[in-house]
């Protein structure tokens, strides 16, 4: 039980936000340090291999015209070769300390999307991520040797991040913007009243938490709430 709560626990870490996550009674117990040796085996060999990528769905505005595409991760199971969600191998990227090297491969992947397909795409950077300036150092290079593609990737980065690592952040933002990247905040809401700190950071974007918007239509106190955000958020733009 303890484990399967414990992978339950990395999940929702990752997520951030109003984020509610369940063990899965349905997964064959294992002890955890045979799960961690062979997890760590999946995910090093599909980074060495490429299997790490993205999948892309449209975003769409009010008018039905494109604001970019969703990019989460993908990661395949060289053993079944049947592709992951990011929800399934990211907690354990994390307790592995092999985050970083995910986010490396993804952002290497929508560099070479770009070359072949119309953007915007927009791409998960993880906390631990954020807080690491050799790959914010990498990442800057990255854009600036390509400049025809940097205006097209757009960057999430959990809510939590800005406040919690708030130095850090303002490095990363810093660096990547000056290239032409968009970035933004997703799961917004759950610290909004410390909003106003991060006035001169130059968001580009926010991405309400799904909690917030779930029955918007029915619940007056959310269309309250998101009416203030957006008179806090518009000068922004």
């Amino acid at each position: 039980m303890l484990s399967r709560a414990d992978i339950a626990l990395g999940r929702a870490e990752q997520e951030g936000g109003s984020a509610v996550e369940a063990g899965d009674l349905d997964i064959e117990w294992k002890p955890v340090s045979s799960l961690v040796a062979a997890w760590q085996v999946l995910i090093e060999t599909a980074l060495n291999q490429k299997l790490v990528q993205f999948v892309t769905y449209p975003v769409l505005n009010g008018q039905g015209k494109l604001i970019h595409y969703e990019a989460p991760g993908r990661m395949q199971n060289i053993q079944d070769s049947l592709w992951m969600s990011a929800q399934e191998f990211m907690p354990w990227a994390s307790r592995l300390g092999l985050t970083e090297r995910i986010d490396e491969a993804v952002f290497d992947y929508a560099l070479a999307w770009l070359e072949t397909n119309e953007g915007p795409v927009c791409i998960n950077v993880s906390p631990q991520s954020v807080c690491d300036p050799v790959l914010t150092a990498r990442f800057f290079r990255a854009l600036k040797r390509s400049p025809q593609l940097a205006n097209r990737i757009w960057i999430d980065i959990p809510e939590f991040v800005a406040y919690r690592h708030a130095r850090e952040f303002r490095v990363f933002c810093d660096a990547l913007k000056s290239q032409g990247c968009k970035i933004g905040l997703e799961h917004v809401g759950n610290q909004i009243c410390h909003i106003g700190e991060l006035y001169d950071v130059g968001l580009d974007y926010l991405k309400i938490d799904r909690a917030i918007i779930r029955d918007i239509d029915q619940n007056l106190g959310n269309q309250t709430f998101l009416r203030g955000l957006c008179t806090i958020a518009t000068p922004w733009a």
